[in-house]
């Protein structure tokens, strides 16, 4: 993975806001974050985007907010670092926001031994992803609430105060064209999440519990840890939302995704409107 900003990330820690050749305010919280959060979710796989692409798009986006700025954005200067750390932590907020979400949907049943049921109910032919689980449909996936409220917290809410950027149609990417990238992030993890819920790696009853007790009424989750053979300390790094972890259920998810669209699109056609009896 090396030369990939995923593995880059790790290297986060040689910057802060303080390096920055610009003022840390509005324009480039909005301007170069937002719009550089609105490029990583139209990438095909967000966890794999090649640091030199992130780059040069990271350099065009600041050529537009700070025109009279010469500055020559490299992987080892601060803007890239720097931008690099939000961009880490716009990718960790998904999970933090998808188990949110579902601890929210479970909290209102009243007997703990229906939850598993349900979760297990929720996994089948996606049903996460169904605008109703109960009746699964081809042309109702990526429909679900529970995605929409995900994107609507962890990408939408980021991109606000975007900048146009020539050549890229900025306001078709914010309206949803190209973006099955983030789609297919936000959709693996609920379902990383469900599948948790649903083997008992996180329990609804406990989190609850925890956050009773917690002053603020914060979600606090404990993950399992395991015993790393070659550094002799446990961690919770085979649980954690990683591409090594769910790397091949983002792909799954990914061709899931292109095939609706594909679909979608043969469909549209009098033509092919008994196509959709195959999905299944």
């Amino acid at each position: 993975m090396d030369g990939y900003i995923i593995k880059a990330i790790k290297k986060c820690s040689l910057y802060s806001t303080k390096d920055l050749p610009v003022p840390s305010d509005h324009r480039w919280s909005h301007g170069i974050i937002a719009t550089l959060t609105l490029w990583c979710g139209v990438q095909p796989n967000i966890w794999s985007i090649p640091e030199e692409d992130f780059a040069a798009a990271l350099q065009t986006i600041f050529n537009v907010v700070y025109p009279s700025v010469k500055y020559r954005v490299t992987t080892v200067r601060s803007v890239h670092v720097v931008a690099l750390q939000c961009i880490a932590e716009w990718c960790s907020g998904f999970s933090s926001a998808a188990l949110a979400i579902l601890i929210s949907f479970f909290a209102d049943f009243g007997c703990d031994n229906d939850i598993p049921a349900v979760a297990t109910h929720l996994l089948k032919n996606y049903g996460f992803l169904q605008d109703d689980p109960d009746d699964p449909s081809p042309d109702c996936l990526f429909q679900s609430v529970f995605l929409i409220k995900l994107l609507a917290s962890t990408h939408l809410s980021d991109i606000i105060g975007f900048v146009e950027v020539p050549g890229w149609k900025t306001r078709e990417l914010v309206f949803g064209k190209d973006a099955a990238g983030v789609i297919a992030i936000a959709s693996t993890v609920l379902e990383c999440g469900v599948q948790f819920i649903t083997d008992g790696t996180i329990s609804i009853e406990e989190v609850l519990a925890e956050m009773v007790k917690s002053p603020e009424s914060k979600m606090k989750i404990k993950l399992p840890r395991v015993l790393n053979k070659a550094t002799g300390r446990e961690s919770t790094l085979p649980y954690q939302f990683l591409s090594t972890n769910w790397g091949g259920i983002l792909q799954s998810i990914g061709r899931l995704l292109l095939r609706y669209i594909h679909l979608q699109h043969i469909c549209s056609c009098p033509v092919h409107q008994d196509c959709k009896s195959s999905w299944w």
